[in-house]
């Protein structure tokens, strides 16, 4: 037996929801009223919030001998 050291890439995308003001059209828009107000009661980097709406992705690729 050998061990090889192996590298696991995951990648996790999630979809939260906010509220935005009817005003707010544009993507620009949307983007610069969620980070110009913190009182958005959404922690918008929290994965563990939109697990029901998470997609995930994982690669393996051997790196060699140890």
């Amino acid at each position: 037996m050998r061990t090889v050291k192996l590298k696991i890439t995951s990648t996790e995308t999630w979809y939260p929801e906010v509220e935005v003001p009817d005003h707010v059209k544009t993507d620009d828009e949307i983007l610069e009223f969620i980070d110009v107000y913190d009182n958005i009661d959404v922690d918008l980097y929290d994965s563990y919030a939109y697990r029901d709406s998470c997609k995930h992705t994982g690669d393996i690729e051997v790196m060699g001998d140890k």
